[in-house]
């Protein structure tokens, strides 16, 4: 429990105008003075709390009764789920309000640090302790195989060297080496079926340039207008909001065209494809290519 029932008891002290001190915490707890001091000094300076001591009583006051102290009863788990949200805000489109709530979640968990992002878009789909894993490995600069759902291969085994964790928009990626492939390159998060780590080491490229990853994520969203199959009314499109227009007609938005194309091959919920014409065109040049491997 540390000291958090000592805290819990100096905080309704001080909402009731007691006028708490050091020495009547460590007489209420039998602790030492300066165990006491710790505690209040953990208060002021970690939980931000607004104490001001007022000599002539010689106790403490808030100086802002608003003040609630955070819920310091989070388990690790509840902690991991509040870094992921924050994680998403602080990633998402770089607004004010979703940084506001990214430094809200950040609070409510304890961990104020940003160079220690945990990536969540879906935290139905993606398991806490396999991004764990995958922070454990990057740590270790450990060797790791993952069970990849590829859209158009299926399920592969692929040997891979975790570099980092990114996260853009609606996806996170894991930035790794494959052997397999023999080059670097970005899995979405949420296509990862099963990591499992190894003893195997692996030395860190130096640099990793954008031009050896293969995505094509926008800052500015591209739009397309979809045609919905008959007798269909869709309220999203592979977990994309969409804007209904007339005659069965969708807009949706996207960041990275690979994907959305990924995303139209497996999905029955189309009909045709409106606008723009080079998502036409892309779309026909790689059921060309699945076409010349099947002849």
């Amino acid at each position: 429990m540390g000291n958090t029932h000592r805290i819990l008891w100096f905080d309704e002290c001080l909402r009731q105008n007691k006028y708490p001190n050091g020495r009547l915490l460590a007489e209420k707890f039998e602790i030492s003075t300066r165990q006491a001091s710790r505690d209040i000094e953990y208060l002021k300076n970690t939980l931000h709390a607004p104490l001001r001591y007022i000599p002539v009583k010689r106790g403490f006051i808030y100086e802002d009764s608003a003040f609630v102290l955070p819920n310091i009863f989070v388990s690790d788990e509840e902690k991991s789920v509040l870094n992921f949200l924050a994680y998403k805000y602080e990633n998402y489109d770089g607004t004010e309000k979703n940084i506001k709530l990214s430094d809200l979640f950040k609070k409510l968990s304890g961990d104020t640090k940003t160079d220690d992002k945990i990536p969540v878009f879906d935290l139905e789909t993606l398991a806490l302790h396999q991004v764990k894993t995958i922070k454990k490995l990057i740590l270790e600069q450990k060797k790791a195989y993952i069970h990849y759902n590829h859209p158009l291969r299926g399920p592969l085994k692929l040997h891979i060297h975790p570099y980092s964790i990114t996260g853009k928009f609606n996806t996170d990626y894991l930035t790794a080496y494959c052997e397999d492939l023999g080059e670097v390159r970005q899995f979405r998060l949420d296509r990862i079926l099963r990591i499992t780590g190894t003893d195997e080491h692996y030395k860190t490229i130096a640099e990793i340039k954008p031009e050896a990853l293969r995505s094509s994520i926008s800052k500015i969203p591209f739009k397309a207008i979809i045609k919905c199959a008959d007798g269909l009314s869709l309220n999203s499109f592979a977990g994309r909001d969409l804007k209904p227009l007339t005659d069965g007609r969708y807009e949706v938005e996207f960041y990275n065209y690979d994907e959305f194309i990924d995303d139209l091959l497996i999905s029955k919920a189309w009909r045709e494809i409106l606008f723009p014409e080079w998502i036409r065109e892309k779309l026909e040049y790689r059921c060309n290519e699945i076409l010349k491997r099947l002849l």
